[in-house]
């Protein structure tokens, strides 16, 4: 069961001082990226003190940046560069990557890490921080917050947005235990011992740890223990105050679905096409319908599109920086979000804060039970359809039609209570609460 947090809107007794560890941040153009910044910047703007300790990206990036937009944050971000591969003994000599990195195997010794704490310990000399926080993915976004937070004993908060490392999910994304999370919990959850040693450091010694979905913590606590879920609790991501004005429809006398982002394997926009074309065959809509990709929909999409006579209906764009992303969302009838084949979905797409955020409905498609089936239910703001089912695709897209060419769309499937629940000031007052109980804030 969840620890229970109290919530209220109410200012905390001083600035909090954090420091942060996050690899993503700067650039803003990956999803892991975005959700960092967007909760860094919001945390700015509601007063804290913060400093973040991150990493230059060296894969390609998902979507162009837009430095203007995330400007608040210069001058707050130490972005280090470091070498693409190194072992730990060519950057510190085998004895003090041991010193460094006491009861880890030297793997863990990384470059970025071994930055990580030589900048955070010159932060901790210039600011008394009250909070450490580390946001991962990728796995080693706790290893410094670990060291950092043993030398100085400040409360440490670790958070998981996704499995990490992304290995330990269950396919098809990794290779961890295929189970329905009302299953059985797994003898042996990791088969690598240095790996299982860091993270079970991370599960103990962490003052606290975070999840985006109660399914996600469910997943990671029988992996790590169940000591981890008497010391954590539900924080979503976060959506930042609607600055962007609604632009005018993409065509005010259509109906569009969007998909906004990348589908990158092992999602895909198979159920979701195919759903559509059985809407459209069988519904034969009097007023028009179009979906648009912006951003890269995978690479079968094209034949998909083709096999299935969409082309008609289907446009694709080439993807845009985060606030115009955000700007043309405004402008759809329905916004999608598709994820991959899973036993339960026990993520949270980062993307459905931003959905909410702009405002407009949701057609989830996703694995039956999911954290975003779940979240409609309670909150409203769309429909989840199963993923494996393009019928159930296609009856999802037709009441979303229906109610949009009887004008009752925006009042069937308002997106108010979701936004409440994505809110800044709600998800930043989740945060400080854990901030008061651990006793710094």
């Amino acid at each position: 069961m969840t620890a229970s947090i109290s919530f209220e809107e109410r200012p905390l007794r001083k600035r909090p001082r954090v420091l942060m560890f996050a690899p993503y941040m700067l650039p803003a153009s990956s999803p892991e990226a975005i959700v960092n910044a967007k909760l860094a910047l919001a945390g700015l703007r509601a007063g804290w003190d913060l400093d973040v300790v991150s990493r230059q990206p060296r894969e390609p990036l998902w979507y162009p940046e837009d430095r203007t937009f995330w400007a608040d944050l210069d001058g707050r971000v130490s972005i280090l560069d470091t070498p693409r591969r190194a072992a730990p003994r060519d950057i510190l000599g085998r004895g003090r990557s041991k010193r460094l990195f006491p009861g880890l195997h030297p793997l863990f010794g990384n470059a970025w890490a071994a930055s990580a704490v030589a900048e955070a310990r010159k932060l901790m000399g210039r600011n008394q921080y009250d909070f450490i926080l580390s946001r991962a993915l990728p796995e080693y976004a706790h290893l410094p917050a670990l060291v950092i937070a043993r030398e100085t004993r400040v409360p440490w908060i670790a958070n998981w947005n996704d499995p990490a490392p992304l290995e330990i999910a269950p396919p098809p994304y990794g290779r961890g235990p295929d189970i329905h999370l009302d299953g059985p919990r797994p003898l042996k959850a990791f088969k690598e011992k240095s790996l299982r040693r860091f993270l079970m450091a991370v599960a103990a010694e962490a003052s606290w740890h975070t999840f985006p979905s109660e399914k996600l913590r469910r997943y990671m606590s029988l992996l790590l223990g169940p000591d981890l879920a008497g010391k954590s609790s539900v924080v979503p991501h976060i959506a930042l105050k609607r600055d962007i004005l609604d632009l005018p429809p993409r065509d005010p006398n259509a109906f569009t679905l969007a998909h906004i982002g990348s589908l990158k394997a092992p999602r895909s926009p198979r159920c979701f096409l195919e759903g559509l074309s059985l809407f459209l065959k069988r519904a034969r809509p009097a007023r028009p319908v179009s979906a648009h990709f912006l951003g890269d929909p995978g690479a079968e999409a094209a034949a998909l599109i083709s096999s299935l006579r969409l082309s008609s209906v289907i446009s694709i764009s080439p993807p845009l920086p985060y606030p115009q992303a955000m700007a043309e969302m405004s402008r759809e009838t329905v916004l999608v979000v598709i994820e991959a084949p899973m036993a339960e979905g026990f993520c949270l797409p980062s993307k459905i804060a931003d959905y909410a955020q702009a405002g407009r409905p949701i057609l989830a498609v996703s694995p039956r039970p999911s954290t975003l089936a779940d979240l409609l239910a309670e909150h409203g703001g769309g429909l989840a359809a199963d993923g494996g089912s393009p019928e159930d695709v296609a009856r999802a897209i037709e009441v979303l039609y229906e109610g949009w060419s009887g004008g009752n769309l925006r009042d069937d499937w308002s997106t108010r209570r979701l936004s409440a629940y994505f809110a800044a000031p709600r998800v930043l007052g989740l945060y400080e609460r854990l901030f008061e109980s651990l006793g710094r804030g």
